[in-house]
């Protein structure tokens, strides 16, 4: 047996569904995602309980749909997670924009000498005449366009971040 069953075993066994709850709950789970573990633990003849995994699950939400974690949620550009009751969703929102904001700032600043430095080295290779410095830029250009590239797809990705979580702030 892998070392990740024996620990769903373990945790099966153990049965601390009201832990599970919040643990999964701060890991940006719906509750639905007691499903998984019924199917898991069934597999070791051991029943979930279901009360215990859902009032769990309600005391993690109160921890993790707060202003703060949302803020360091959107800071951390990870994906918007749609889990909070609608009484705690606005200051979860607000945190979250204004910390996606955070991060797309940073990754715009952290773009820029990235481009910078593609186009001074783009004119040192057009401008050298030793092949062997040439060869040399060029390798070095080749890896300042992933970089360019992988951190312009970043932004990317944190603006629609951003606009989802926007989207979302107002509608709420």
């Amino acid at each position: 047996m892998s070392n990740t069953t024996n620990l769903a075993q373990k945790d099966c066994v153990k049965g601390d569904w009201y832990g599970n709850g919040p643990r999964d709950a701060m890991a940006g789970y719906e509750n639905s995602k007691v499903h998984s573990h019924r199917q898991e633990c069934s597999e070791h003849g051991v029943r979930v309980d279901l009360n215990r995994y859902e009032q769990g699950h309600r005391k993690g939400l109160m921890q993790f749909c707060t202003r703060a974690n949302g803020y360091k949620q959107g800071s951390k550009g990870w994906s918007f997670k749609e889990v909070c009751p609608d009484k705690l969703k606005a200051d979860f929102l607000e945190g979250y924009t204004a910390g996606i904001s955070n991060a797309l700032e940073r990754a715009e600043l952290e773009l820029r000498p990235a481009k910078w430095r593609h186009r001074q080295k783009k004119h040192l290779l057009k401008n050298e005449k030793s092949e062997k410095k040439r060869k040399k830029l060029s390798e070095s250009l080749s890896r300042l366009e992933r970089e360019v590239e992988r951190r312009f797809k970043e932004v990317q990705q944190l603006q629609k971040l951003q606009n989802k979580a926007d989207f979302l702030y107002r509608k709420h």
